[in-house]
This record gives C-alpha cells, sequence and structure tokens, in this order.
C-alpha cells in the first residue's frame, strides 16, 4: 500500500511478536518505520484491559474516516478477545462475567457469540456502522 497508508491499528495476541522472533519469523513482524501500531492484548485468549485499548484505539481511528478513506479489515480467530468493547454503560468485567455464567450453564459457542455481538460496539456489524462513510473491505480468515 506504500504512501497510500496512512495509519493502522491492529489487536493481537500476548507475545506473538516474541514468538515469531525466537522463531525467525522476523519478516512476518511489522517493520520499525510503520504506520500501523501493534496493540498486545487477551493473555490466554480472555479479552483484558489491553484488549479494550486496542478496540477503543480502533474504534477511535474509524471514526474519523471519510468518504475519501478505504478501511481494510482482518478478522481472524479470537476476535471476541482481541476486540471487546462493551456497549456503554457496560463494563468489560459485566460482559465477561455474563459470558462465563452462560458458558457455566452450558450456552453453546454459537450462543455465546450472539451475546457478544450484542454487547458490543464493534463486532456484527458495528466496526462497519462506526466506519461510515468510508468504503471498507475485509479479509476474513
Amino acid at each position: 500500500l506504500g504512501d497510500h497508508l496512512l495509519q493502522g491499528v491492529i489487536s493481537i495476541p500476548v507475545g506473538i511478536q516474541r514468538i515469531l522472533q525466537l522463531a525467525g519469523k522476523e519478516d512476518m513482524l511489522l517493520r520499525p518505520q510503520t504506520k500501523i501500531q501493534a496493540m498486545e492484548g487477551a493473555r490466554h485468549n480472555l479479552p483484558d484491559v489491553n484488549a479494550l485499548k486496542a478496540a477503543n484505539n480502533i474504534h477511535h481511528l474509524v471514526e474519523g474516516l471519510t468518504t475519501d478513506d478505504l478501511l481494510l479489515v482482518l478478522i481472524s480467530g479470537g476476535g471476541s478477545a482481541l476486540l471487546p468493547a462493551p456497549i456503554p454503560p457496560i463494563t468489560l468485567e459485566e460482559k465477561q462475567c455474563l459470558t462465563k455464567q452462560l458458558a457455566a450453564k452450558g450456552a453453546t459457542i454459537q450462543e455465546l457469540n450472539t451475546v457478544r455481538k450484542t454487547l458490543s460496539l464493534l463486532k456484527g456489524g458495528g466496526l462497519a456502522r462506526a466506519a461510515r462513510p468510508a468504503q471498507g473491505g475485509s479479509l476474513i480468515m
């Protein structure tokens, strides 16, 4: 994308950058001069305050987009933990508690994801709505 890339934020699992370095996969890491901010969170694949900060940064970034902007989104596994943006006044702790209670009562992953999506600013089309009027494209893995 070169000069066309103005800025970006990625939410990635805690430790993934270090794992790539140790595995000799430096070519998979962001370059030092990148315009993309990598934010690590979701230790043990659980939403945490660092993942919430990343989600808030992503939300803030897309809210400022215009019709002249193009939003590219990569969606992969772990989105529930890496992008926990509860709809205010719901807190991250309340969302976590409800999810744990539902799981303990035997809720399926589909049911849990329905609840997560309903309580999220960014899931279930929320990211696209926040990015309006920008154009967008998604790569879904």
